[in-house]
């Protein structure tokens, strides 16, 4: 840090493109701009949020306003929210579970296998979409989404997720070397139940079936008349009946695991059907800034984002709040401030692809 402050005091001492920047973001303009952006109410939630999060964002946010001579921002009261049950007990069942070994698995085992790929593909089909849109528009569907909602759970954010996987054909890093596997899907599902402590899950599960007034309400849920009928009409359908053969077809015994769910339900079992398987001249401000980078460990801030940041539950929950509407207001008040305007075209006037970022 020492070195890039060296870096910036240099510049703005003697680039005049630098020192530009640096009076603009010294300017009324600006001010006003920050001002503006302040009292957007989705930014105060955001801020609100990543604040209770245990982040102090005041801390950075008020270095920055002091290099800008701006008075500081004063701390808010912290606000603490103690889990709902359900959020509980999973994050107490997560926390068993060996998270980078099981993504360390996922890379390098279960992305370059083509049976998983083909089981992928299938999964991303028109076929299955519809499936997955037919148990969104039940009725059911919408009790058990609010009730989950009443607990906590942020179905809207799963939705979402589930939306991007079924949309994204990227699965894995783009340099994986696709090999043929002696592995098919049944042995890829033993490597992962091999991860999952399942006696500690159950004593977990158990302790809060039996001591938990909201963990009681869902499995009374799930064991009611309606949930039952959501179950019978999804078994009901073509295309979860041709989804379990392909399952059933690349070796995995779905149809097991079904009738120990439809066992619980009291429901019918369901009879397996037999198939067969299947350079240039810079400013100032870009010379800085490329001299800035030279300085960053770029390989092993890389390995430490995907190993460390993107595994982290709670750094993909700041991602998934920056990908809400809620935040795009943030951005578009942004980019609709005349400010914004002023800074964009000073940064293209300097070289900086504008565009691009």
């Amino acid at each position: 840090m020492d070195k890039c402050v060296e870096i910036v005091n240099r510049y703005v001492e003697n680039d005049p493109d630098v020192k530009q920047a640096y009076d603009f973001l010294r300017s009324d303009s600006f001010e006003s701009l920050l001002t503006n952006l302040e009292q957007l109410p989705e930014y105060k939630e955001f801020v609100q949020y990543l604040y209770d999060s245990g982040f102090d964002y005041y801390k950075y946010l008020n270095i920055i306003r002091s290099i800008l001579n701006l008075p500081p921002r004063p701390r808010p009261t912290r606000i603490v929210k103690e889990d709902p049950g359900l959020i509980k007990m999973i994050k107490e069942i997560l926390g068993t579970f060996p998270i980078d070994e099981m993504r360390s698995w996922y890379v390098t085992v279960c992305v370059p296998d083509p049976d998983f790929q083909a089981l992928l593909a299938r999964i991303r089909s028109p076929e299955f979409i519809k499936l997955v849109e037919y148990v969104y528009s039940s009725q059911q569907y919408k009790d058990m989404k609010q009730m989950l909602l009443d607990q906590g759970i942020d179905v809207d954010k799963i939705e979402e997720a589930i939306a991007d996987f079924l949309n994204n054909a990227r699965v894995g890093p783009n340099n994986i070397n696709r090999r043929m596997s002696p592995r098919n899907l049944n042995t890829l599902l033993d490597e992962f139940l091999s991860f999952i402590p399942t006696a500690k899950i159950l004593e977990i599960f158990l302790d809060y079936v039996h001591k938990n007034d909201d963990i009681k309400n869902i499995i009374a849920y799930l064991k009611g008349d309606e949930f039952k009928a959501l179950v019978v009409k999804i078994e009901a359908l073509q295309e979860f009946k041709n989804f379990l053969v392909v399952l059933y077809g690349y070796g995995l015994d779905i149809y097991r695991a079904l009738n120990l769910v439809l066992d619980l339900l009291g429901l019918p079992n369901v009879t397996p059907v037999l198939v067969h398987r299947f350079p240039s001249t810079q400013s100032g401000l870009t010379e800085m800034v490329d001299k800035m980078l030279a300085l960053l460990p770029l390989d092993e801030i890389a390995k430490w984002y995907f190993t460390t940041c993107e595994p982290n539950l709670e750094f993909q929950d700041v991602l998934a709040r920056m990908r809400r509407d809620e935040f795009k207001v943030i951005v578009t008040a942004v980019k609709e401030d005349p400010a914004f305007t002023t800074i964009r075209q000073g940064l293209i006037n300097l070289d900086v692809d504008v565009t691009a970022i």
